[in-house]
């Protein structure tokens, strides 16, 4: 759990050096729609993960406080959690295979 809060940290760190790269070799958002797609894309990605970290951080709290048992009514916070990170998961790896679709045809 508190690997997965450290690559949320470098995911989002890394996001913003993505974009600051691009925007210095004058991927501007103005001047293309591949431009546009991809800050759009990636943006809300980033704000979706900037959302679920807290229900990460509390989670992993919890985690650490031995708050999760055998019982099923124990784990929701734990199991939604999950459920929304993996969803999560899955849309980057169908973005990623679009922005370099889109990449490649061109």
């Amino acid at each position: 759990m508190l690997l997965c809060c450290a690559l949320v940290v470098v995911f989002l760190a890394s996001q913003l050096l993505a974009w600051r790269d691009l925007s210095s070799r004058a991927l501007i958002f103005d001047e293309s729609l591949y431009a546009w797609t991809f800050y759009l894309l990636t943006g809300l990605h980033a704000v979706h993960v900037l959302a679920g970290l807290p229900s990460l951080v509390l989670t992993t709290r919890s985690a650490c406080r031995g708050r999760y048992g055998r019982s099923r009514v124990s784990r929701g916070g734990l199991t939604w959690c999950g459920m929304y990170w993996h969803s999560l998961d899955a849309i980057w790896v169908v973005l990623f295979l679009v922005l370099l679709w889109g990449t490649r045809s061109n």
